[in-house]
């Protein structure tokens, strides 16, 4: 069986996006980086579409099985972070990282 994933964008990414696809639907293992990030709306106090760059940047590529949480705000972000194994839990002007659900450091931003 084939099926075929369509993206405006490099066929290595309509690939990866494939693969995506079948692992969300339980078709497939997950292997590798799980990024989980709030939507960019009015209530982020960080940029969290630069913090998930970032974050799957250094990640993906050493294809460690690790579910990240990055979130930017008060709202929903310490529930969802401390869900996964790595969270980040922003506010205004400090935010959390939670480690398998349980705080491990508290940070001012500077």
């Amino acid at each position: 069986d084939t099926i075929r994933y369509s993206l405006t964008a490099d066929p290595v990414q309509e690939a990866k996006a494939g693969r995506q696809l079948l692992e969300f639907m339980g078709l497939r293992e997950r292997k590798g980086l799980d990024l989980i990030a709030c939507p960019s709306c009015g209530r982020a106090d960080i940029d969290v579409i630069e913090v998930a760059k970032a974050v799957t940047h250094e990640l993906e590529a050493r294809n460690l099985p690790i579910q990240v949480a990055v979130m930017g705000c008060v709202v929903n972000g310490p529930g969802e972070a401390r869900e996964a194994d790595l969270g980040i839990a922003a506010g205004k002007h400090k935010g959390h990282l939670f480690i398998k659900g349980k705080i491990n450091k508290g940070c001012a931003r500077g």
